[in-house]
């Protein structure tokens, strides 16, 4: 997947998930950290899903998904 359209994917959950003027995401802040992430760890493969099961598997966030 492509970084342009991970980063529409992201901005379009931001505006699935806002509440008139309230959001607690942010499309772009979340893209511009997973993909920092994604370098980090390095990741071949830059699917969400898979990026969210590495943080998962290690536990390092004590996200409970």
């Amino acid at each position: 997947m492509g970084c342009v359209l991970l980063k529409e994917k992201w901005l379009n959950l931001e505006k699935y998930l806002k509440y008139g003027n309230l959001f607690d995401l942010d499309g772009l802040d979340l893209f511009l950290e997973l993909n920092i992430l994604k370098k980090i760890i390095e990741l071949k493969n830059d699917k969400p899903i898979d990026i969210f099961n590495y943080i998962k598997r290690i536990n390092y966030f004590q996200i409970y998904i």
